[in-house]
């Protein structure tokens, strides 16, 4: 006597959504990786003025100037020269940037990142 057992796996539909969701998520992948790889950039360019030691001795103009550099060098080319705040306190020096990336997803859908750094040097 023979005893038929039930097939298990997957039904050609339920590959299909998987393979969907995963090509979903490589689509997502490769459109955010490139604004958080820029945003990394942001963060190293104004970390970068804590091994400035003359940074109390400058003026906005000058300080604005050297993070505009550095963002070149960073390859930094969404935040404008007005998302970026520079603030003293005696001579603390905090530059805070705060920018929107708008990321176009599927046709008319886009996704939208809000990014804000915020760092004070002594």
């Amino acid at each position: 006597m023979r005893i038929f057992r039930q097939q298990q796996g997957l039904t050609p539909l339920a590959v299909l959504t998987i393979i969907a969701l995963v090509a979903f998520g490589v689509l997502l992948a490769f459109k955010l990786i490139p604004v958080y790889i820029e945003y990394y950039g942001v963060v190293a360019s104004v970390k970068s003025f804590k091994q400035d030691m003359d940074l109390p001795d400058k003026g906005e103009p000058q300080i604005r100037d050297l993070l505009k550099r550095r963002f070149e060098v960073n390859d930094v080319k969404r935040v404008k020269q007005d998302q970026v705040k520079i603030t003293r306190a005696g001579r603390a020096t905090t530059i805070a940037v705060r920018y929107d990336a708008k990321v176009p997803l599927v046709a008319n859908v886009n996704l939208l990142v809000e990014f804000d750094h915020k760092a004070t040097f002594p």
